[in-house]
């Protein structure tokens, strides 16, 4: 049975030779100033600086290669380098992001992945937020999951047209793109159902055992609206890792302004219970995103915004803090 499917994924890349190979890149970052707010102990990345500090930053950089190896096959290797991969002298280093193979046709409707792979987690919501290069979805925001694993996964698509179900699984390391510490793995699950009218209905969970009888476990489901001008969506969430129990919100979208492509208004709030558990101790993050993105070219994105993010304790003996920073923000593809 193993000999029978080795064959089988290699002849499925094997048909045909490498057709198409491409390399691409973009980048985005901010020139910012912080308005209010000194440090707070809070996974955002303006918390440790003190009011009036500024700066011009890179956020991310992305460099990756796809490669069509037959009509079935395809590969890609990414690397990305953000402001949280400084080296000791403070410079923009790169690591492995991404580096998989997929084939295509091994299964009726059926796509196989193998490698560091993107996951399930928040893409579909990222998809319809559309400004990862404004700020990350909510999941990501609170680092509760990863954007790829070292791992294997299976989608399946049901329906040529819409209605259209996709069924995403995948189990991985549970590392993220770091390399594997333990012998315990993680299991993603993720139902997309697209519906007429530009509206889908995405449910998700994942599943991992940690040792001593404990896990994580999320839940989550987004709804997400998009059209020719404008797109929305709403995602909620429950995460439960042992020790901490947070759950939240959040409502994003966009629409093009006086009719424009090039000109859009952006806005997003997500409210965070970080353990909802805790009725008197704790403390609960509101969290806004306004801007305007303007596109002077198809590559290039200039989007000025305001990022607002406001904790409030739950205990009446503690006083909400508030963190506001205005942002030059700016997004280029190459080529």
């Amino acid at each position: 049975m193993k000999r029978w499917l080795i064959v089988t994924v290699l002849g499925a890349c094997a048909v045909g030779s490498a057709q198409e190979l491409r390399v691409h890149g973009y980048v985005f970052g901010d020139y910012w100033y912080k308005l209010q707010g000194d440090s707070l102990s809070l996974p955002a990345q303006y918390a440790p600086f003190p009011k009036a500090m500024q700066a011009f930053e890179f956020r991310r950089v992305y460099l990756y290669t796809d490669a069509r190896l037959s009509e079935r096959c395809s590969a890609r290797l990414l690397l990305e380098a953000n402001d949280g991969s400084l080296d000791a002298g403070r410079r923009y280093s790169f690591f492995v992001k991404e580096a998989w193979m997929r084939w295509q046709g091994l299964l009726p409707a059926t796509e196989l992945g193998l490698g560091i792979l993107g996951t399930p987690t928040w893409r579909f919501s990222e998809d319809v937020w559309a400004y990862r290069s404004l700020e990350k979805t909510v999941l990501d925001f609170w680092k509760l999951g990863n954007a790829a694993d070292f791992g294997a996964a299976v989608v399946a698509t049901l329906g040529q047209q819409v209605p259209q179900l996709r069924l995403w699984t995948m189990l991985g390391n549970g590392s993220g793109v770091r390399a594997e510490g333990d012998r315990y793995k993680k299991l993603y699950g993720s139902a997309l159902l697209q519906l007429p009218g530009g509206v889908a209905v995405e449910l998700y969970g994942d599943w991992e055992p940690v040792g001593n009888a404990r896990e994580r476990t999320t839940a989550k489901v987004t709804v997400g609206y998009r059209a020719e001008g404008a797109a929305v969506g709403v995602e909620a969430f429950g995460h439960e890792s042992g020790t901490t129990h947070p759950a939240g919100v959040s409502a994003f979208g966009w629409i093009q302004l006086l009719g424009q492509p090039d000109l859009r208004l952006v806005a997003r709030a997500d409210w965070v219970d970080r353990d909802r558990r805790q009725q008197d101790a704790g403390e609960r993050v509101v969290f806004g995103l306004f801007g305007v993105d303007y596109r002077p070219l198809p590559q290039l994105q200039l989007m000025p915004n305001l990022w607002w993010l406001r904790r409030v304790p739950k205990s009446a003996a503690e006083s909400p803090t508030t963190m506001a920073v205005v942002r030059m923000s700016f997004f280029v593809r190459y080529p």
